[in-house]
């Protein structure tokens, strides 16, 4: 998410659902987070400068496979929900999608879906 007032509300819904965040400005600068860290889920944005969130997903994906790295749930978050884009999201390797505004019922049911099993994390 490339918008700061967007970026404040989720950093705070998800520090209320307990989990530790890490901001991205933009689809490049997620990337190389994603590629130098692990993390439980990501929340991207359709559209975001430098790189939108599906070459964003895209190339995750690809390098999750080239590296064998267990596949990151990616949560689509934008205004933007129509369904030719949640066909594009899918894919590109997106795992699900939130139409702004987030509530926060939704952010959290949406993520417990992926992370049954895992840690609460970042």
């Amino acid at each position: 998410e490339d918008n700061e007032v967007n970026q404040t509300v989720l950093v705070a819904q998800l520090h209320s659902l307990g989990y530790e965040t890490q901001v991205a400005n933009n689809g490049e600068e997620g990337l190389r987070t994603l590629k130098a860290e692990e993390f439980d889920f990501v929340l991207t944005d359709f559209q975001m400068p430098l790189m939108d969130g599906f070459e964003m997903s895209r190339q995750l994906r690809l390098w999750e496979e080239e590296n064998g790295k267990p596949r990151v749930p990616i949560i689509a978050i934008t205004a933007d929900a129509i369904s030719r884009h949640r066909q594009r999201g899918l894919d590109h390797g997106m795992d699900a999608f939130l139409t702004k505004p987030v509530r926060m019922l939704d952010l959290g049911a949406t993520i417990t879906r992926f992370l049954t099993d895992s840690p609460k994390g970042k």
